[in-house]
């Protein structure tokens, strides 16, 4: 390896950061200010909340292992790669699970779409990732590239 597959996590762990500040500032705004749960009637505020914060706790877990690219061997990488997408799917089902709450405010609804695909295109970025750790290779950086410069537009539209 002459460093080249390493070098794009930095920008990886950027966006990565850059997406948790995000979300946290949505749902924190909209819940913990109470804004949300006031517009509808009968919306499980408490279901919600569980839910999300299981989304976000997973979120976490699974972009840590982006920080170890460097300094981890490639055992360990390949590991916790295959817990991420694990965390990935598991958080697919979450905002499924979401999006079928009743009484389901119209503000939340739109970006449930938005993090149903931003959920797909996470779980297609680790598994090229986990495909180019098990083959030891760099020849999929511009794959994982493209997906990474998708999930960036999505966090612009959450």
């Amino acid at each position: 390896n002459n460093g080249e597959f390493y070098s794009g996590w930095k920008a990886a762990r950027i966006g990565a950061i850059s997406l948790v500040i995000i979300l946290a500032g949505i749902f924190s705004v909209a819940f913990i200010a109470g804004d949300l749960s006031k517009t509808e009637p009968g919306f499980d505020t408490a279901l919600y909340n569980k839910e999300i914060n299981t989304f976000f706790k997973n979120e976490t877990s699974s972009l840590k292992v982006l920080q170890s690219f460097e300094t981890e061997n490639i055992n360990y990488l390949i590991k916790e790669v295959n817990k991420s997408v694990v965390l990935w799917k598991e958080n697919k089902t979450i905002i499924d699970n979401i999006s079928n709450i009743e009484n389901l405010p119209i503000e939340l609804s739109g970006q449930i779409e938005i993090l149903k695909e931003y959920c797909d295109l996470r779980i297609e970025h680790f598994e090229i990732i986990l495909k180019a750790l098990n083959e030891d290779t760099d020849k999929y950086i511009k794959q994982i590239q493209n997906v990474g410069l998708k999930i960036e537009k999505k966090i612009e539209e959450i």
